[in-house]
């Protein structure tokens, strides 16, 4: 009896060991735009991304952005910095991203800037998508798109494993429980 209950704590424990690699924590990912108009106004996006884990494509479910648009609207010079930390669904937007180059498709990425004005309908919603000519374009209303390159790369991942101890512990309180059990039947 004893040692059928040492097997079911072996089995618990190489259970417990094989789910936690599948306990995947958010791959984050940076992402830097630069793009022109045409003309002299600028757009720099910066920052980082966050995916759900998954198989190809990911779905972004979090940024951390820094929005630079620098340039001459009308008569004057101006310079829009703003930042987001939250999705918007803007322009239709599927919020996917490829693991390789096209990273967005026609649809894009869409984000709300922390200011909410300027972007690409001057309300702070800010949509980059890929085009079929290969560039990464931002829509700005009533002005020329801005269209550039777009660079992501993956950062180090940080994965969600319990430490060994914690493993150890509880295989050996389970071990413990059914040692008790064992001794208090006989």
């Amino acid at each position: 009896m004893f040692r059928q209950h040492r097997f079911v704590v072996l089995v618990a424990c190489l259970v417990a060991l094989a789910i936690s690699p599948a306990l995947k924590a958010d791959e984050t990912w940076s992402l830097d735009f630069s793009g022109t108009d045409g003309y002299s106004d600028t757009l720099s996006i910066t920052g980082a991304i966050t995916t759900a884990p998954g198989t190809n494509p990911l779905t972004i479910d979090g940024v951390n952005l820094t929005y630079v648009q620098v340039g001459f609207p009308g008569a004057s010079y101006v310079t829009t910095n703003d930042t987001s930390t939250s999705l918007s669904n803007f322009d239709s937007a599927d919020n996917l991203l490829y693991n390789s180059s096209p990273y967005l498709d026609s649809y894009g990425l869409s984000f709300l800037l922390t200011g909410e004005s300027g972007g690409s309908d001057y309300s702070g919603n800010v949509n980059v998508y890929s085009d079929e000519g290969g560039d990464y374009c931002v829509p700005i209303d009533d002005d020329p798109s801005f269209c550039g390159t777009l660079i992501i790369t993956p950062q180090a991942p940080v994965s969600a494993v319990p430490e060994p101890s914690s493993l150890l512990l509880l295989g050996l309180g389970l071990l413990a429980i059914s040692g008790t059990r064992a001794l208090i039947k006989s």
